[in-house]
């Protein structure tokens, strides 16, 4: 802060008291955005490792080949659910700390499609 030539030694004290305060403001800012950043990429980083993880479920799921017997089949339609669900919270984090959405699509999607994949989704699927 620049005091004035002829300005007592108070005024002068007090000035350099407000520099210091600044370039401390300043740096706590500073630290403050770079734990932000830190924190933003680690939870996307988990977020990214857990929706690889349920991709990989629901890819190798025996509900999706048909390869199963029909009293196994209600739980592994569960299963796979559940592993929807757990991909969906991925990507919404992924969102959240300002990733790009990881399901992307280059085609506009007929409206059933859409409304199928949101009502499999849905935590009370049966109803």
């Amino acid at each position: 802060m620049q005091v004035a030539r002829g300005a007592s030694d108070e005024v002068r004290l007090v000035a350099d008291a407000f520099d210091r305060v600044q370039a401390t403001a300043y740096a706590l800012a500073t630290e403050q955005a770079q734990l932000r950043r830190s924190s933003a990429e680690s939870l996307a980083n988990l977020a990214a490792a857990t929706r690889t993880c349920c991709a990989a479920s629901l890819a190798s799921s025996p509900a999706r080949t048909g390869g199963v017997e029909p009293h196994r089949l209600a739980n592994l339609f569960e299963l796979d659910h559940l592993a929807t669900r757990m991909r969906r919270n991925a990507e919404s984090l992924l969102v959240l700390v300002g990733a790009a959405s990881p399901r992307q699509w280059s085609e506009p999607l007929p409206v059933s499609d859409v409304i199928r994949a949101a009502v499999s989704e849905v935590e009370e699927y049966r109803r």
